[in-house]
């Protein structure tokens, strides 16, 4: 097996995947909720993965993971650091390692979106359009088979 190095900087032509659940992250017309993209309480961060150093199975199955009885895995989203930097958002390399709930993720990452939401706080409106902006230019991908343990797509 290769094992290489993933780089520190993340470049511009990468493309990020965000799980997607549903109905949390997913309208009824299969459209993304701008809370999908939105920070967890006293956080900037969106845990993503760097595309070019995962697969699409592994981004399922963490979704599969992260699935409850209120919230199932849908799909992924897609974008580019390009558009995520082009939006005014920034990103960073966060590999996770040794937690206890998740195997290791050396693609994980995190859109910064340069505010730390509050607990039930709304956030500030030039955010909200910044998240719009940037689900505008995410392309969406729908498992077309949710339950099988891969991408068979």
């Amino acid at each position: 097996m290769q094992v290489f190095e993933i780089p520190q900087t993340i470049d511009e032509s990468e493309e990020i995947v965000r799980v997607l659940l549903s109905p949390i992250h997913i309208n009824k017309t299969a459209e993304i909720k701008p809370y999908a993209f939105q920070p967890p309480a006293n956080s900037e961060d969106i845990s993503v993965n760097r595309l070019f150093y995962t697969t699409l199975d592994i981004c399922k199955k963490q979704g599969l993971i992260m699935q409850n009885d209120r919230n199932l895995f849908w799909g992924l989203g897609i974008a580019s650091v390009k558009n995520i930097k082009q939006v005014g958002f920034d990103i960073a390399y966060s590999p996770i390692q040794n937690h206890p709930k998740y195997a290791d993720n050396l693609s994980h990452s995190d859109i910064k979106i340069g505010y730390i939401k509050q607990e039930g706080e709304p956030l500030p409106i030039d955010i909200t359009l910044k998240i719009k902006e940037l689900i505008r230019l995410t392309q969406l991908e729908k498992d077309p088979n949710p339950t099988l343990e891969v991408w068979n797509h």
